[in-house]
């Protein structure tokens, strides 16, 4: 699939704009969420603390530890300059002319982020989890890089003459690499999805979960997956469809839940 320098040119600065337009917009309408709109976009936090107890041995494994509010989330703010920098960076991928490789150091800081508002959206506010969620969705980004530079393009275009190129990927750091990824991918979205359908279950009245957070789960656990295959896929169809292919699940991951959560400021 040939993809001229132009059409990725133009891409990139059209998915900049978008995303710039929708991180002035977060930013303008933050202060208009209404309180049933998940505490105004403030999702408070939780963490298991001990008491406060003078005998050190009735501190550890017992009721005396406590589940503990922990600070707030400020899930706008951090949706506003998670468009913002990705704008900066697609206009950087415009510039140079691919995103080839550099997308990674991206995705090393925006992943968690998507990663974690797809948590917190579902009802996982527990800071340890969230923390572990971060760091290891992060970790595993730089495999994507090193899955493409060993699993190099089996063709390219060359004045229009397509090139085959006999180039098995070096099977242990690239197996290493599916295994890692896929299951750091698999467990967060089962710790995802399993606190979200506690919470589903029990949910009655006041405490129903609201029908955007069902939109976001279930259009998250196709997209973020959907990252590993398009890495998987990257030798076969060539470094620029492979560049437009992640942008594109990139964008969708990132405004798909920003646009949801901007429809949903005011009460029906």
């Amino acid at each position: 699939m040939n993809i001229n320098s132009k059409a990725v040119f133009t891409f990139h600065v059209v998915v900049g704009v978008i995303h710039l337009v929708l991180g002035i917009f977060s930013a303008v309408l933050r202060g208009q969420f209404s309180e049933n709109f998940l505490f105004h976009g403030q999702l408070p936090l939780t963490c298991f603390r001990m008491s406060n107890t003078a005998d050190v041995s009735k501190r550890a494994f017992s009721e005396l530890e406590l589940d503990q509010n922990c600070g707030k989330y400020d899930l706008i703010l951090v949706c506003t300059l998670l468009h913002l920098a990705t704008a900066v960076a697609h206009a950087g991928y415009a510039y140079i002319g691919t995103s080839s490789r550099w997308r990674w150091a991206e995705y090393t800081i925006s992943a968690p982020i998507v990663f974690l508002h797809t948590a917190l959206t579902s009802g996982t506010r527990d800071v340890g989890t969230l923390i572990l969620i971060a760091v290891c969705t992060s970790a595993i980004m730089p495999l994507g890089y090193v899955m493409e530079t060993t699993d190099t393009p089996r063709f390219t275009y060359d004045e229009g003459i397509v090139e085959t190129h006999d180039n098995p990927p070096k099977q242990i750091p690239y197996g290493i690499c599916i295994f890692c990824g896929w299951f750091v991918v698999l467990s967060v979205l089962f710790v995802t999805l399993w606190n979200f359908l506690s919470i589903a279950k029990d949910g009655k009245g006041d405490r129903k979960v609201p029908t955007f957070v069902y939109g976001i789960i279930c259009s998250e656990l196709v997209l973020l997956p959907a990252f590993g295959v398009a890495a998987m896929v990257h030798s076969r169809i060539g470094n620029n469809a492979s560049n437009v292919l992640h942008a594109f699940l990139s964008f969708t991951s990132k405004v798909l839940p920003t646009v949801i959560y901007l429809s949903s400021i005011y009460d029906n």
